[in-house]
């Protein structure tokens, strides 16, 4: 996507904002920083860095990368921000380890009455699992429902198990597993048993192990992580 792009800047071409979002775009999901910033002063030379779906891709860019402060930055630029703005802060932060300000972001978003989406609440439970903040984070999922009317989706259900295998609650992560009213996924499973290789369970890796040569026969990723 970044040569046609590239090439379409050698042709003369004239960009427009949905050129801009798709090149930021492919940028962020390489991590491409350098092609992004210059991309980015592109924007500004040419007015759309005033579009707010052009500053949400920066935010995204900027936060993907670890560049937190050039995301921040961004985003308080924003004279008008939505969802995608706040999801792409907390999403930032809660990857590259800074759980308490993705939290921090959390409130203040619902603060000021913007509601969180399933994507918002990806990034707040994985920022309690790194953080460590484990009643705190099973609050947050039950907030999903109750609050917020939100039916949690597979990816929350691993935010949970990591959350709590993390922390060695290891029996709660069973549990939690066993009483899920879906039926757990394959990463469900593999996000227990590396919390049992990491704490030294045997009997519930086992357990998860079993569970997941079910579903992957074929992975050896398992048997990896089963001979550990």
């Amino acid at each position: 996507a970044l040569q046609v792009f590239t090439q379409m800047k050698k042709a003369t071409v004239e960009f427009d904002l949905f050129t801009f979002i798709s090149a930021v775009s492919a940028a962020a999901k390489i991590a491409n920083t350098k092609q992004g910033k210059q991309i980015h002063a592109m924007i500004i030379k040419t007015g759309y860095d005033s579009e707010i779906e052009v500053s949400n891709v920066l935010v995204t860019l900027y936060a993907k990368c670890g560049i937190i402060d050039d995301a921040k930055r961004e985003f308080h630029a924003m004279a008008e921000k939505n969802e995608v703005s706040w999801n792409a802060m907390i999403t930032g932060y809660s990857q590259h380890g800074f759980g308490i300000e993705a939290l921090d972001f959390f409130q203040e978003m619902k603060k000021l009455g913007v509601m969180p989406n399933h994507v918002t609440f990806v990034g707040v439970l994985s920022a309690c699992s790194h953080a460590g903040m484990v009643n705190e984070g099973l609050g947050y999922f039950d907030s999903m429902r109750k609050e917020h009317g939100l039916v949690p989706k597979p990816e929350h259900y691993v935010c949970v198990v990591d959350l709590l295998g993390r922390a060695g609650f290891l029996i709660h992560a069973r549990k939690f597993i066993e009483d899920m009213p879906i039926k757990p996924d394959a990463l469900v499973w593999r996000t227990l048993l590396s919390a049992c290789v990491v704490h030294k369970n045997m009997e519930i890796g086992e357990f998860a192990a079993c569970h997941l040569l079910e579903l992957e026969p074929q992975d050896s990723a398992t048997y990896v992580l089963l001979s550990n």
